[in-house]
């Protein structure tokens, strides 16, 4: 079955975005995930440890937040927006959150394998989302080839939410110079590996050598589990994670 050879990473979010543990009486943060977990269950075989979950959930909880901060800088500049989405998996920013921002917002584009986005249109094709789906452009590339391109009259924000999850190193540096290259304009919103101080990877010093300023650079650092007398947990730990705004190093001519 497909849904086996799925990224890890991209079942991981689905079900973190799509369920609600505990005893509390919460929605889930995304109503695709839910859909999609509730009416194909397959797609996630194994559930992965509560400290994952809560780490994805607050990572997507601030990329949410800093595109709407995005929104809002377009609007006092004038411009119109075009985001695309790298690797963002089952992500549905497009039925959740972008729709509501049309004023701003002209496209959204999705960049993803041919599989998995085929495999998303199959399963969005019979969900009360399908309509949402239908206005999204999708750009079906191996993540070898995963690009942006100029889209004229629009300024371009990329979102690679999970661009250390879906890609090494070597591909990473690869993808984000040619984005340099072929859309110096754009905007990003990059999540990245925690700096530690045994493993120094991704400094803004290094960032800067493929053509990025750092403007911004979030750190969420690891948390235990806090329990209670009893030895029951009252709140799951957290894994750090760090998420980092990106715009062109040099001015642009």
């Amino acid at each position: 079955m497909i849904e086996q050879r799925l990224p890890v990473i991209a079942r991981w979010m689905l079900f973190a975005l799509g369920t609600v543990e505990g005893k509390r009486i919460h929605r889930p943060l995304d109503p695709v995930a839910a859909w999609l977990l509730k009416h194909h269950p397959n797609l996630l075989p194994t559930i992965p440890q509560s400290a994952l979950l809560t780490t994805i959930r607050a990572r997507t909880d601030l990329v949410d937040r800093m595109i709407l901060d995005e929104f809002d800088r377009a609007r006092q500049s004038g411009h119109r927006l075009v985001t695309w989405s790298l690797g963002g998996g089952f992500d549905a920013r497009w039925a959740r959150l972008l729709g509501s921002h049309s004023d701003v917002l002209a496209q959204h584009r999705e960049v993803e394998s041919p599989a998995l986005l085929d495999l998303k249109s199959r399963l969005l094709q019979d969900s009360p989302f399908v309509d949402a789906w239908e206005s999204v452009i999708r750009v079906a590339l191996p993540e070898e080839r995963w690009a942006v391109e100029r889209t004229p009259g629009l300024k371009p924000l990329v979102l690679f939410e999970t661009g250390a999850g879906r890609l090494d190193d070597e591909k990473l540096r690869s993808v984000l110079y040619a984005l340099r290259s072929d859309v110096p304009d754009a905007r990003i919103i990059l999540g990245l590996p925690a700096i530690t101080d045994k493993e120094k990877r991704w400094t803004p010093r290094q960032i800067a050598t493929l053509g990025w300023r750092v403007t911004d650079d979030l750190h969420l650092t690891n948390r235990g589990r806090l329990m209670s007398p009893h030895g029951g947990e009252l709140c799951p730990g957290m894994y750090a994670f760090r998420l980092v705004r990106l715009v062109a190093r040099e001015p642009l001519q």
